[in-house]
């Protein structure tokens, strides 16, 4: 992960570091898919959905994120 190169392990796993220094706080979510095949099957074939996002507290270091990492959020 590129901030983990370009940043003391205190920026990124203390929550208020991470706010002051980078602009945002990282939350991860995840939601249950259901996928069961038919009805009343006992199988489960159910899968988490994780996702990142992150609260941003600042709008210049909003942009700044947005300009120095678009190379990283464009690739996926």
């Amino acid at each position: 992960m590129k901030i983990k190169d370009e940043y003391n392990p205190s920026v990124y796993l203390i929550r208020e570091r991470m706010q002051k220094t980078l602009g945002f706080i990282v939350r991860r979510h995840q939601e249950w898919i259901d996928r069961s095949q038919t009805p009343g099957d006992d199988l489960d074939l159910g899968y988490y959905l994780e996702s990142v996002h992150l609260d941003f507290y600042d709008d210049t270091k909003k942009t700044w994120f947005l300009l120095k990492y678009s190379d990283i959020i464009n690739s996926d």
